[in-house]
């Protein structure tokens, strides 16, 4: 039975097997088998690609909930140590971090929010993440899990022409426990993402990441404007809330 997901993919079911029909169906499939050789985490993989064509790809059917719903805080503690050990990977696009800026801008034309211009005006006055290989939309609801010791990655964003940094993926976690991203658009709201959201704040501080992570945070919610444009005040609220504590820190 065919479905849609939230992103505007969609699935058919076939045995065990799912294929998924997007736009960017070569370029998700290059990098989960991509990924699937370098090292990661214990019990952490890759959902398996079985076959690709233009439009679509075979995969593996994971069951399972998603890390939006994980009670405990192990799924955090993993994927941070994951974005640390992709920080020493080098990227695999030779796309600039300039070039990352000049989309977010286009972004904030689309939406020509006063709030969403004052964001992208103080993303453009802090430094340039440290280019790495990174997954690209490191949500909560893109970590399927099976078990204690079972996680999967699924749905990385990916282009040649992307910015990759570990910092970028940092920020995508934050939009999931830190902000009301997740509640703001009932997209997989989940349970006990304060409680995950303590542990990984406290990671990145520990780090010296936070500030970088959470301006990179910023960014993502940027890009939700153009397309959310109907919603740009809910885009607004997110992007004035981390201002505001951009502010601070």
């Amino acid at each position: 039975m065919p479905f849609a997901g939230a992103s505007g993919a969609h699935f058919t079911q076939v045995g065990q097997r799912l294929v998924k029909r997007c736009h960017n169906a070569v370029e998700q499939a290059t990098w989960l088998r991509m990924a699937s050789v370098l090292p990661l985490e214990a019990g952490l993989r890759c959902v398996e690609v079985y076959a690709v064509t233009a439009d679509a790809y075979t995969m593996e059917h994971v069951t399972g909930h998603l890390a939006t719903a994980e009670p405990g805080t192990k799924v955090t503690r993993t994927l941070y140590a994951q974005v640390e050990r992709w920080r020493h990977i080098p990227p695999i696009t030779n796309a600039t971090w300039p070039g990352y800026l000049a989309r977010l801008e286009e972004h904030c034309q689309i939406a020509n929010n006063a709030t969403v211009w004052e964001a992208y005006r103080y993303v453009t006055s802090q430094p340039s993440p440290t280019p790495s290989f990174n997954h690209g939309d490191l949500t909560y609801e893109n970590v399927l899990i099976q078990s204690d010791n079972d996680y999967c990655l699924i749905d990385p964003n990916y282009s040649p022409g992307l910015f990759q940094s570990y910092i970028l993926d940092y920020g995508k976690m934050l939009q999931s426990t830190h902000t009301d991203y997740h509640a703001i658009f009932n997209s997989n709201v989940g349970s006990n993402l304060g409680m995950n959201d303590n542990t990984l704040c406290g990671l990145l501080r520990n780090a010296g990441h936070y500030h970088q992570a959470l301006t990179a945070c910023l960014t993502h919610v940027i890009r939700l404007a153009k397309y959310h444009t109907a919603e740009i005040d809910k885009v607004e609220a997110l992007a004035g809330t981390i201002l505001e504590e951009l502010s601070c820190t």
